[in-house]
């Protein structure tokens, strides 16, 4: 990782310091022993990712570098993960959108969606009382043109949308086609589910290129250390 500096540097945007990208790299292994079980390549291609994407791994939740089983390979990888916080980092760059928030909706809140003509969201956190379990996830971003978009999704939905494509999974037992889901998806549901709330609103956000290559890198694996 230390000896990667400068090619980290040649792939970061303007004014972001590859030294802090090291620090937070090692900091990343140190607390995932598994990371060194993987495919070294795969874990320098994820700081790669982060690098030109100028997400520092592990930090306010912008990226994570996380280990899963290739069972094409059979070996252990490393994958990027961005969260919520990176897209919407990368989002607001444009200067097209004013504002992105993922959010919760619990049980006893007062929540309607129109998919219609208007498109509206109304969302009443409910007060002096519990707001009971989570029932739904949304992200809303305000445009600067003056408009708004959203997308929602309710726990069902983001269930089915976590065992379809999780990917941080242990090696799968005797008999088993897929492994176990670890990670994330099991330790930060709630998070994750907003990450993906806001990762579908962001295909119908104005663009820029950072934010376009994020959805496409996001869960991948890469083994290419080319910095360009």
């Amino acid at each position: 990782i230390r000896s990667m500096e400068k090619e980290f540097a040649k792939a970061m945007p303007r004014g972001e310091e590859a030294v802090q990208l090291v620090r937070d790299a090692i900091t990343v292994v140190n607390k995932t022993p598994k990371l060194a079980e993987c495919e070294p390549t795969s874990v320098l291609g994820s700081l790669m990712t982060c690098a030109q994407l100028g997400l520092r791994p592990a930090v306010l939740g912008e990226a994570f570098v996380l280990p899963f089983w290739d069972s094409k390979t059979g070996g252990y990888a490393a994958q990027l993960i961005i969260g919520y916080p990176g897209y919407i980092r990368l989002a607001l760059e444009s200067q097209l959108v004013d504002s992105l928030m993922p959010r919760l909706v619990h049980e006893e809140d007062d929540f309607d969606v129109d998919y219609g003509v208007s498109d509206t969201l109304v969302h009443k956190p409910a007060r002096g009382r519990l707001r009971g379990p989570v029932t739904d996830y949304y992200a809303l971003a305000k445009l600067r043109s003056g408009g708004h978009s959203f997308f929602v999704m309710n726990r069902f939905e983001m269930e089915e949308h976590r065992d379809r494509f999780a990917t941080t999974r242990a090696k799968p037992a005797k008999g088993e086609a897929k492994g176990r889901i670890y990670g994330p998806w099991v330790d930060h549901f709630d998070a994750m589910s907003m990450k993906t709330t806001v990762r579908l609103l962001a295909k119908y956000l104005p663009k820029t290129p950072r934010l376009a290559v994020a959805r496409y890198v996001d869960g991948g694996l890469r083994l290419n250390l080319n910095p360009q």
